[in-house]
């Protein structure tokens, strides 16, 4: 999640891609939007997600509990200039399943709930 909040802020195709399979379409979002902010010259303002709490959920570390917020996110220009962003939300579980790999772990999977909702 921090790297996600660096990319937004400083974005660099290349950076995220390599933590995650390729089955992890939320991974795939994330490339994708720093790929548009490249694209269009623009960057977050500030962090997009900020992390309450993490505990494994599985004894193997294959599953990640995330509890945070989405934060209200500008998108500007190198001028400073408004070109876009998000509203926040509040009370966010992400739910993070991950795989080995040559030693180390890749997000397979990302779920979002949020109070009450799935997605």
């Amino acid at each position: 999640m921090q790297q996600i909040n660096e990319t937004g802020k400083h974005p660099k195709v290349g950076v995220l891609e390599p933590l995650a399979l390729p089955t992890c379409k939320s991974c795939a979002n994330y490339s994708m939007t720093v790929s548009l902010l490249v694209k269009g010259k623009t960057h977050y303002t500030g962090d997009s997600f900020k992390i309450r709490d993490a505990a494994f959920q599985s004894s193997d570390h294959s599953l990640v509990q995330i509890s945070g917020d989405v934060l209200k996110v500008i998108e500007t220009d190198s001028t400073g200039r408004i070109r876009g962003g998000y509203p926040p939300a509040s009370d966010v579980q992400f739910v993070v399943f991950l795989a080995p790999w040559s030693g180390l772990w890749r997000v397979s999977e990302i779920k979002v709930e949020q109070a009450g909702s799935q997605s």
